[in-house]
């Protein structure tokens, strides 16, 4: 059985398509960390959230046999109030020359003190036939955009958020709600 499922892999007629689910440093990651301290945050940081070097392949990476085009496909609200959920929708063609699937990745880049470089917010997977097009709703509640900081209290705050989903960047603001500025979660 997995012998034909390569051949078929290598013959075009299945078009897998995944995703990272690690990062792949580079040699050098391997002396600048020192392995006995697992602090997270610690330079030049641990997994995808918190590393700053430029890595092999980061977390997310993939490759397809065919290309996708997003595209929004109803305005998104520019600012939502601290706690209150969020809500994607936007559109995705399979503009390529062959049928396959796409993992979607949507990431947010929350504002805090402690708050990670980015993380993982949301994940879907489609199946796309050439020229088709799909919309993608994608609902995060407010506990999925918050980070955890280093005292291990999980935060949303106030201010301008960035999200990205596939090729698509949104900057929302987070506005304050009585009187809060940041919301333990």
């Amino acid at each position: 059985m997995g012998g034909l499922a390569i051949v078929n892999t290598l013959f075009g007629f299945n078009k897998p398509a995944g995703r990272l689910p690690y990062t792949i440093y580079p040699n050098s990651y391997c002396n600048e960390m020192d392995i006995s301290n697992q602090n997270m945050r610690l330079s030049p940081g641990r997994t995808y959230k918190f590393y700053t070097g430029t890595p092999v392949y980061e977390y997310g990476y993939g490759l397809s046999y065919t290309t996708f085009k997003y595209s929004n496909s109803s305005p998104l609200e520019d600012s939502i109030f601290i706690g209150e959920d969020f809500r994607f929708v936007f559109n995705v063609t399979n503009t390529g020359k062959t049928n396959s699937d796409l993992v979607i990745l949507g990431f947010s880049y929350p504002n805090g003190e402690d708050a990670p470089l980015r993380q993982l917010i949301g994940y879907d997977r489609i199946h796309l036939n050439v020229g088709e097009t799909k919309t993608v709703y994608f609902f995060q509640e407010a506990s999925q955009m918050g980070y955890v900081n280093k005292n291990g209290k999980k935060f949303i705050n106030s201010g301008l958020m960035k999200v990205t989903i596939g090729d698509l960047e949104y900057h929302i603001t987070v506005k304050p709600k009585n009187g809060q500025y940041s919301l333990i979660l």
